[in-house]
């Protein structure tokens, strides 16, 4: 039996229950690619990230990057005299 059969077998067994389920299927090559959609809710076509120093790194500096967006829009709103909240505008 093909992996494909395989997951179409387990996609609509998990639709036969009824219930909200999300499938994720892992194939590891790039050529799940074009069945992924009618497969599953997501699919996965390259191995697991062994950098994980690197991927560490990354999902900590976007996350320092939008903490900081984020603070730095908060300080530029402040209330006008007439009590409406406004943003400041850069000159």
């Amino acid at each position: 039996m093909t992996a494909f059969r395989q997951y179409s077998l387990m996609r609509d067994a998990l639709k036969a229950t009824g219930r909200p389920i999300y499938f994720n299927l892992c194939g590891w090559h790039a050529w799940y690619a074009p069945m992924g959609a009618a497969l599953a809710h997501s699919w996965r076509t390259g191995q697991d990230d062994s950098n994980w120093a690197g991927s560490t790194s990354l999902s900590l500096s976007l996350s320092l990057s939008l903490s900081l967006s984020l603070y730095l829009s908060l300080l530029m709103l402040h209330e006008n005299e007439d009590g409406r909240d406004d943003i400041k505008r850069p000159l």
